[in-house]
């Protein structure tokens, strides 16, 4: 019983136009294979055997989120070294860090 109300709730239908095809009491001609289909949607452009066809040779892409990097680096690509390397005096750290700041103050 449990597996039955599991398949019931996992169950989905395909939704409409299913790559071009949707089912209705319409006459259309196919846009791939040329055959004259009836039972189709006045939506549909493609009959069940080729939208099947289409979507069996459709590639499903995993989006990319962009790398994470943290503020160190954004800075060095973007300014060049961190300030505050070691060896670098306390003036230069300061106005290094405000003229970042005012630039993008002034955007």
């Amino acid at each position: 019983m449990d597996d039955l109300l599991k398949d019931a709730r996992t169950h989905r239908e395909p939704k409409f136009p299913f790559f071009g095809f949707a089912p209705g009491g319409y006459l259309i001609r196919c846009k791939d294979c040329g055959e004259q289909v009836h039972g189709t949607d006045k939506r549909a452009y493609r009959c069940l055997p080729c939208a099947m066809d289409f979507a069996s040779t459709m590639v499903c892409e995993q989006p990319t989120a962009p790398a994470k990097i943290g503020f160190k680096d954004w800075y060095r690509a973007r300014y060049g070294d961190y300030p505050g390397y070691r060896g670098e005096d306390s003036i230069r750290v300061t106005m290094r860090v405000l003229d970042a700041v005012d630039e993008v103050v002034s955007k």
